[in-house]
């Protein structure tokens, strides 16, 4: 069973254009982002850690060429940044996706996207443009503390 991190887009204020641009991230190791790096990146829109990738192979090939380091060096270094980015590859989605305006919202367990995503409109949880969740436990954004209903009533 997997994790998702459930996103959506604070700017909509169409309950339907909300759900359909819903993103469920899952939790742990991205074998698309260890494999195909770059591109998974710009296909996923994260633009800075993009550029993060070309600087950081760029300043690592550019000793090799020029003769400083042994290319096995460098191999095992570009082999380090494809793990790392095989590892935090779906937190570097949700920091892309969160500098576009989207929100966590809440974490499903489920044994595919698909289970995940229909957990989720199941419990019928959703965040309005005000960002205040609709259909789950708290209705009010000036809530403070765990139990909401017991602080009201002092």
């Amino acid at each position: 069973m997997s994790v998702y991190t459930v996103l959506q887009p604070d700017f909509e204020t169409d309950p339907a254009r909300t759900a359909e641009r819903t993103v469920f991230l899952p939790d742990g190791f991205s074998w698309p982002a260890f494999l195909l790096g770059p591109i998974w990146l710009g296909y996923h829109r994260a633009w800075r850690a993009l550029a993060l990738w070309f600087i950081a192979s760029v300043s690592v090939s550019v000793p090799s060429v020029l003769g400083w380091v042994h290319p096995d060096a460098i191999a095992l270094v570009e082999l380090a940044i494809s793990i790392y980015l095989g590892i935090e590859g779906n937190s570097l989605r949700e920091a892309a996706l969160s500098r576009r305006k989207f929100r966590a919202v809440d974490v499903i367990a489920g044994d595919s996207p698909e289970h995940a995503e229909e957990v989720f409109f199941r419990r019928g949880k959703a965040v309005s443009a005000s960002g205040v969740l609709q259909g789950g436990a708290l209705r009010s954004s000036s809530v403070l503390g765990l139990f909401p209903e017991q602080e009201a009533r002092r």
